[in-house]
């Protein structure tokens, strides 16, 4: 027996016999398990002066085309309601309370008037630069007529 275990199992070097595998014990062990409700069945019915029970089914049961028809009316009405109440006006979103800052309801006024503001910035700074480089411009041409009259009298 243990040659024909060694053949089985070529990768042991000994002799012994192969272990059964995890899954194979658990199945064994699960065995007894799920017998019990069957063996419980036949030990009621077997057990003298017990009652007689009706054994009474309460699920539902709904047939195909009863199942599809109710998740298409589902659907329908799902659609429906996303429609019409994504649609309509918020009160709150229309007030002033929530507008005073100048939206429009669309959160892009966020944006432009951030963009606003940065190119009125870059325009101020342009603004201050040339202003600058005019006054510079200025001393600079200043500076040539007054080097220009000190060559003329000397």
């Amino acid at each position: 027996m243990a040659a024909v275990c060694a053949a089985r199992s070529p990768k042991s070097s000994d002799a012994s016999p192969a272990r059964p595998s995890a899954s194979a014990a658990f199945r064994l062990l699960s065995a007894p398990v799920a017998a019990v409700p069957l063996l419980l069945a036949f030990v009621e019915a077997e057990l003298p002066g017990a009652m007689d029970t009706v054994t009474a089914l309460s699920d539902f049961h709904i047939t195909e085309p009863a199942f599809k028809a109710f998740y298409m009316i589902f659907t329908c009405v799902f659609c429906w309601g996303a429609l019409v109440f994504g649609s309509m006006n918020d009160e709150y979103y229309e007030s002033d309370e929530y507008r005073n800052a100048g939206g429009n309801g669309t959160q892009f006024w966020i944006y432009q008037r951030v963009e606003e503001e940065e190119e009125g910035a870059r325009e101020e700074l342009w603004r201050d630069e040339l202003r600058r480089e005019i006054e510079e411009k200025v001393t600079e041409v200043k500076g040539l007529k007054g080097a220009v009259k000190e060559e003329e009298l000397v």
